[in-house]
């Protein structure tokens, strides 16, 4: 409780309202009216779709002791509850989050990655090579979260400030020593890792995302930024060269070490020369301050070569020494829904992955494209009610590297499945194309694509990867492409 009522007091804006009955206090922390019971702290957020600031009669009613809010309030509130205003209150709202549980972050090494692609994958690779150097970590992400009791979902990759302190609180208790997180725009910007510093800090890449959210990239780049503001003082900031945003997010690490790392170049700290790739990996070189190890990554593409990079990046900055971290990567199985392999002993490949940018779409298809014989057949949609700008973009680099394209539905949410379709199809050099069929049904898009398969061909199924469910209007339905995929091969066998 003295942390809590140290930080309340930090987070004040006048002396006057730091002065706090604790005798009130129960010492929880809530942003949703709902939540309140007597003797809680209430914090009133701005948020996206709504504002805490209208709730507060209702956080009052429920017997809060204190208000947390950033806006003026009219004098209409009466009785025993305590109005504290802050600048911010969503930064307020993580920092007594996590003073309300003993801050559990500053008992874990937090290793934090951000960038439009490769953020699961890197966080996961960092906590493989953890977990097998005897430092237990912690995982939270697009894929869910462990907190040392196996992976639960998550509704958001980056979650809100109270569940992520709930989470690293279950972390310590379970005894483990750090926590590898994703860190998105949408977190970054809504503040959500606010009271979080940050041991080491990733940068992968930046490309056009979420831009219903973020309007324009400079909003989108800034607040992806964000992340290295939160490094500790002798945090490390490890930095993509091979993105031409690098510089820029170099900078925002403000004299704070840094780490660049690259493929097959000589001007960074940490680089990989590749030697040879196919589907099961790739053999490569790796060139760290003038040292060379010969190194196999058990897993396909070269994007994934830059995903090593970052987490191994991230990882040296524990002490822990390269030899051991390229032994600790023998053995690492992958990420559920990142160029999984869909393998039922059919004689050509199946991939499923979870590319729902033009970018992301761009590397797999091009691995894709590198790594098959013969043709490449591409399946994929975008999401609804998500940014509309990267839907043509979608479909010119289908186009670039896929024989043959089914365009489908993919979470059309509240949005008409074939207006989507619509709008991606306006991408094509020629919508009426042999190569582009068009079948809204997801179902029977894999189906057709996995029957027009032939030996030596592979298949990419992409857009939702680990995801299990469609989202179609406000339900969400079970739908898992690598299932659909495992049937449609099974079936086509007999």
């Amino acid at each position: 409780m003295d942390e809590l009522i140290f930080q309340l007091q930090i987070e004040s804006e006048s002396a006057a309202d730091a002065h706090i009955d604790m005798t009130r206090l129960s010492g929880r922390v809530v942003s949703d009216s709902r939540q309140v019971k007597s003797g809680d702290i209430f914090v009133a957020v701005k948020g996206p779709s709504s504002d805490g600031h209208d709730y507060i009669a209702n956080a009052v009613a429920g017997g809060a002791a204190i208000v947390v809010h950033q806006d003026q309030l009219p004098n209409i509130f009466h009785g025993s509850t305590h109005f504290m205003r802050v600048f911010n209150s969503a930064g307020s709202l993580g920092r007594l989050a996590q003073a309300a549980l003993g801050r559990p972050a500053r008992s874990l090494a937090v290793y934090g990655v951000t960038g439009t692609n490769g953020k699961t994958t890197v966080a996961s690779m960092v906590r493989w090579i953890l977990d097998k150097c005897n430092c237990p970590c912690g995982f939270i992400g697009t894929i869910g979260y462990d907190s040392g009791k196996g992976m639960v979902e998550l509704d958001n990759t980056t979650p809100g400030s109270v569940q992520l302190a709930e989470i690293m609180k279950q972390m310590v208790d379970n005894g483990l020593k750090a926590v590898a997180m994703e860190c998105s725009s949408h977190g970054l910007h809504q503040r959500r890792t606010d009271g979080i510093y940050f041991n080491a800090a990733a940068f992968t890449n930046l490309t056009g995302d979420h831009l219903d959210y973020h309007k324009t990239m400079e909003h989108y780049r800034q607040a992806k930024s964000e992340l290295f503001c939160q490094l500790l003082p002798e945090g490390s900031a490890v930095i993509n060269r091979d993105d031409p945003q690098w510089d820029f997010f170099a900078q925002t690490a403000y004299g704070r070490p840094l780490i660049t790392y690259g493929v097959d170049r000589d001007d960074v700290v940490l680089a990989a020369k590749v030697a040879r790739q196919d589907i099961f990996g790739s053999d490569l070189t790796i060139v760290y301050h003038g040292s060379e190890y010969e190194f196999h990554l058990p897993v396909p593409a070269i994007h994934n070569v830059s995903n090593f990079l970052a987490a191994a990046a991230m990882v040296l900055t524990s002490g822990i020494e390269l030899p051991d971290i390229l032994r600790a990567m023998h053995g690492f199985p992958g990420v559920p829904g990142r160029l999984s392999s869909v393998n039922c002993q059919q004689d050509f490949a199946v991939l499923v992955d979870y590319a729902h940018t033009d970018d992301a779409l761009d590397r797999a298809l091009a691995t894709a494209r590198q790594l098959t014989q013969n043709k490449v057949i591409a399946v994929f949609g975008c999401g609804g009610d998500r940014d509309r700008t990267k839907r043509p973009r979608m479909a010119a680099a289908a186009q670039k590297y896929a024989d043959m394209i089914f365009v489908t539905s993919d979470n059309p949410r509240t949005e008409d499945p074939d207006a989507i379709i619509e709008e991606i199809c306006t991408g094509f050099s020629d919508p009426y194309d042999h190569k582009v069929k068009v079948i809204t049904d997801r179902k029977l898009a894999i189906q057709s694509a996995i029957a027009l398969a032939q030996t030596g061909d592979c298949v990419l199924i992409a857009g939702k990867g680990h995801e299990n469910y469609q989202i179609i209007g406000r339900q969400k339905i079970h739908f898992d492409d690598s299932q659909v995929a495992t049937e449609a091969i099974l079936a086509r066998a007999r």
